[in-house]
């Protein structure tokens, strides 16, 4: 449990993003000063605590590790200040350090199928959310399309990413592009996510839009919750099922009885 101060700030950041999206020239510049100002906040905590030091260090270093698990990325640079200040115990430091090199490399790991990472300049320009699922499926016409709205915040996206191969391996015999959109994600994380979870593929496709594009596809799905699945037949139609990607049974199922023209296509 924190003190009231430290909640009060943390809301202070999570109710004012236009006051950070104002002070930065980009929208990845304001997730990178909203991720700072909570790293920055909670320090401030640690260190006001009237405790030693070994459980200082064990708390922010607990945290950290966290924060980098958590969103599959090395802390800002600015944040390793406060590590080698409140993680004094060497094996807790260490730790941290481990974590940290080890997101360092996955940043710095090359993509061995680049063509399934797409720019969002294809759809530049349009903004409703109707015609631009319709720009990014309509290449794919003559294929079932899988989409997966995910975001790197969310925990049970990226563990239903993580087994996402069983999913494909299932459903291997059928002509599917697997179309995945990224919800308020950094680019690095983005990246980071699909080379953890090895997420590529010649039937693999990655989006991450601009917040206001990526928004109206949700509107016009109605997607409420993450991780979010459509599936849409050849034509491009959508699919009124629930078209969950860690069921993978029913997914077989549903997919059997197409072969057997029960279903539509």
């Amino acid at each position: 449990n924190y003190p009231l101060s430290y909640y009060t700030t943390v809301i202070e950041f999570f109710t004012a993003p236009k006051r950070i999206t104002y002070l930065a020239s980009s929208e990845e510049e304001a997730r990178e000063m909203f991720m700072m100002a909570q790293i920055t906040s909670f320090y401030e905590y640690i260190k006001g605590m009237k405790v030693d030091s070994f459980i200082k260090s064990l708390m922010f270093a607990r945290h950290m590790n966290n924060w980098m698990d958590e969103r599959i990325r090395p802390l800002p640079n600015a944040a390793l200040a406060y590590v080698d200040e409140l993680v004094t115990v060497p094996t807790l430091h260490e730790c941290v350090m481990q974590v940290y090199q080890k997101f360092v490399e996955l940043r710095n790991q090359q993509f061995t199928a680049t063509r399934s990472l797409r720019s969002a300049d294809e759809v530049e320009g349009i903004d409703d959310g109707e015609a631009l699922l319709a720009k990014l499926i309509e290449p794919y016409r003559g294929k079932f399309v899988y989409l997966d709205i995910w975001g790197s915040w969310c925990g049970p996206c990226k563990a239903a990413l993580k087994e996402s191969h069983e999913l494909k391996d299932a459903l291997k015999d059928h002509d599917i592009v697997y179309l995945y959109l990224a919800n308020e994600t950094s680019d690095e994380e983005w990246k980071n996510v699909i080379k953890a979870y090895n997420l590529t593929g010649d039937n693999i496709v990655h989006y991450n839009l601009p917040a206001e594009q990526q928004r109206a596809i949700e509107e016009f799905l109605q997607v409420e919750y993450f991780p979010a699945y459509k599936l849409f037949d050849k034509e491009g139609k959508l699919y009124d099922i629930n078209a969950d990607a860690r069921n993978v049974g029913a997914m077989k199922i549903f997919f059997n009885k197409v072969d057997k023209k029960e279903l539509t296509e």
